[in-house]
């Protein structure tokens, strides 16, 4: 088996491992301050908590995905350094007990590992520390860098892994994470309904949980195809069961919706669009016309488009804005500072892409880095100017999950990641056409879940969150797993 090796017992590796941390927590406990006070608490947890996952790595991840919507977010001022409890030092914990499991047993599924999915995978983690290796700020990238394997590690790799045998339970770590995520909607809505329902209070009432209603919004939309799928399971089993995931679906569209996050609304109305063309079992083929279709149209009216885009004054942030205006406003580039800064950013990231086109300036610098190619007449009063100390609501990275990655990692890495999002819809697609697939609505949830944070993931980039990643990641594993075990299944088919 691949990463075979002899290891230490369990029992000597359990007394090793919690030696060490011991120590380590005794040594950081002596310096009086908040920072080393939060190492020695997580170091300590991380150890408690990989003793833990050496029993079961199931619990280990339905323990995961229930707590990462209700992790916070512990930062210390004086030092910039931060840490999600509890959620980051599981995502540590599985790291390392994963690493353990695959050096002892090796990899459960073979035909995931060639996958032409993973094997993208293998490509853009290379070109990730490729781009590491020149970076403009080296520890910026190599934290970052890492941060992402962990994320692939853990909800790619180790989920498909561990759940190899039991498919079901992959689908259950996106209920458990709704549930959770449910009761952070209920709390959003207290505070708003305490707000008077305020736009400019959407921000700060998602906190402590999420650190935007952006982030939580693109996550509750991303959960939508999960209870709406269970909801029409459930009700045909247990009354009780339908009412309960009626509920919690409708908590999370009144959620969504006084988030007041356009981005949120318009990856909805294109996951409905594309939910329909699936049922009605369009082709690939015919998703390309349409999509080459749509882009010449656009070509062709870019003139008269770019003219009601100027003529356009919907400001999303006025109270008297309704849903309509507040969806139009998103291509108000004149007087919504809030598109003219996310502008600002984009062409910040262009610029970015022009100085460094193959390589990028390198994987977390963006924040950084992207200050220098302002232009004085395209800044706003909620722009950046220093990466440290940033003012609350004024923060964020590129705005753009795509152009991020093209201007910290290259034009190479964006095709990739591209490449990897058009796999993966397609690859769902034809497992979804296949008859004898049981689990059709799940996986299909799965699909429309994924399809959403691509739509979103054109206005906001949150992949370097672990509460958007598990869902990213997960999802993407569960696709290339589905294909797998279809491809598998036609192979020991007979021909004739």
């Amino acid at each position: 088996m691949i990463w075979k090796s002899k290891l230490l017992g369990n029992r000597q590796l359990i007394t090793l491992i919690a030696f060490f941390f011991l120590i380590l927590f005794f040594y950081l406990i002596t310096h009086k301050t908040l920072v080393f006070l939060q190492a020695s608490v997580s170091f300590y947890l991380l150890g408690i908590a990989y003793l833990l996952s050496l029993g079961s790595l199931q619990l280990a991840y339905f323990c995961l995905a229930f707590v990462l919507p209700l992790s916070i977010k512990l930062e210390s001022e004086n030092y910039g350094i931060g840490i999600g409890l509890p959620s980051e030092v599981m995502i540590a914990l599985l790291a390392i007990a994963l690493v353990f499991r695959w050096l002892q047993n090796g990899y459960s599924d073979k035909l995931f590992l060639k996958h032409p999915i993973s094997r993208l995978i293998y490509l853009y983690v290379f070109l990730t520390f490729l781009s590491t290796a020149f970076s403009s700020m080296p520890l910026i990238s190599i934290k970052a860098s890492l941060v992402r394997l962990s994320y692939l590690l853990v909800f790619y790799f180790g989920l498909n892994d561990v759940f190899n045998q039991n498919r079901s339970g992959i689908t259950d770590l996106f209920i458990k994470y709704g549930y959770s995520l449910f009761a952070v909607a209920l709390y959003f809505l207290y505070l708003q309904s305490l707000y008077s329902w305020n736009k400019e209070t959407a921000g700060i009432s998602v906190n402590p949980f999420y650190a935007d209603h952006t982030i939580f919004s693109a996550c509750a939309v991303f959960i939508l195809p999960f209870f709406s799928a269970h909801l029409g399971i459930k009700a045909k089993t247990s009354g009780m069961f339908g009412v309960l995931f009626f509920l919690i679906l409708g908590g999370l569209v009144l959620a969504v919706f006084f988030t007041y996050s356009r981005a949120a609304w318009i990856s909805v109305c294109a996951a409905l669009v594309f939910l329909f063309l699936v049922r009605i079992k369009v082709n690939s083929k015919i998703f390309a016309f349409l999509f080459l279709i749509s882009g010449a149209i656009l070509f062709q009216y870019q003139d008269e488009i770019w003219i009601s885009i100027q003529e356009n004054n919907s400001i999303s942030t006025s109270p008297t804005t309704n849903m309509l205006e507040q969806t139009q406003s998103i291509t108000n580039v004149s007087t919504d500072v809030s598109n003219a800064e996310r502008l600002n950013r984009w062409s910040c990231a262009l610029r970015m892409f022009l100085d460094k086109p193959f390589l990028g300036f390198g994987p977390g610098t963006f924040q950084f880095q992207y200050l220098a190619y302002q232009l004085p007449d395209e800044t706003t009063y909620i722009s950046v100017f220093s990466p440290y100390n940033i003012p609350k609501g004024r923060g964020g990275s590129a705005h753009s999950e795509y152009l991020l990655v093209l201007a910290e990692c290259g034009v190479f890495s964006l095709l990739v990641f591209i490449l990897v999002i058009v796999a993966a819809i397609y690859a769902a697609m034809q497992v979804l056409r296949e008859k004898t697939i049981s689990n059709k609505q799940m996986l299909m949830a799965v699909l429309i879940g994924f399809f959403t944070y691509c739509i979103h993931a054109f206005f906001n980039n949150y992949l370097d969150t672990d509460k958007a990643a598990f869902l990213f990641f997960a999802s993407l594993s569960v696709i290339v797993g589905e294909s797998c075990l279809l491809n598998g299944a036609q192979k020991k088919t007979p021909e004739g």
